[in-house]
């Protein structure tokens, strides 16, 4: 009967060693948020005009219900936006790497929740890491780490239209290799004058 505790003990035991590297491995949950950002290089809100007819909608982070379209050529107010990771980029630690006075073994994972201008936003075992761009957008093994997957996110931008109708703008941003772009075609909104 003790030979068979102590073995259940050590199984019980084993499984929480486990599970708990495991744990430590997965990201937060999605969709992670970034409130009141401006996330591009020289972002600016206020006055911007759409290029393309674009629809807004009535709640952030849903498009079950329209607001109105913004016409091609129409000027609008952009207030403040909020920046929705929906999935996370993905970077596997393939050998020892130190950047930026952080030490990354392998085995580890980072998750890349976010962007702001030239820096990325990284999670690791719990831990949020702001952190310029060191792996190769290839997904070529550069540095120790592979890029696996690009994050997808979404910038709901509140917006008011010269009728004075407020709602928001979802703006798809996509990794162009070396920082962040806007999908959707406006103008003004980047004032690196």
């Amino acid at each position: 009967m003790k030979g068979i505790i102590f073995r259940l003990f050590w199984i019980v035991l084993s499984c929480l060693a486990v599970s708990g590297e495991v744990g430590a491995q997965t990201p937060p949950k999605a969709p992670f948020i970034r409130k009141d950002v401006c996330p591009l290089e020289c972002c600016t809100l206020g006055n911007w005009t759409t290029r393309v007819p674009l629809q807004t909608y009535k709640t952030e982070g849903s498009f079950n219900a329209r607001a109105f379209l913004l016409k091609s050529g129409e000027e609008f107010t952009a207030s403040k936006g909020d920046l929705q990771t929906v999935q996370f980029g993905f970077l596997p630690v393939m050998r020892p790497v130190e950047k930026q006075r952080q030490k990354f073994n392998p085995g580890d994972i980072l998750y890349i929740l976010s962007y702001q201008a030239y820096d990325y936003y990284l999670w690791l075992r719990g831990r949020t890491l702001a952190s310029q761009l060191f792996w190769d957008p290839s997904g070529a093994d550069r540095n120790g780490v592979l890029y696996k997957q690009e994050p997808v996110m979404v910038w709901w931008v509140q917006v008011k239209n010269a009728q004075g109708q407020t709602a928001w703008l979802p703006l798809r941003l996509l990794f162009n290799g070396e920082f962040v772009e806007v999908v959707e075609d406006i103008d003004h909104m980047n004032d690196c004058g």
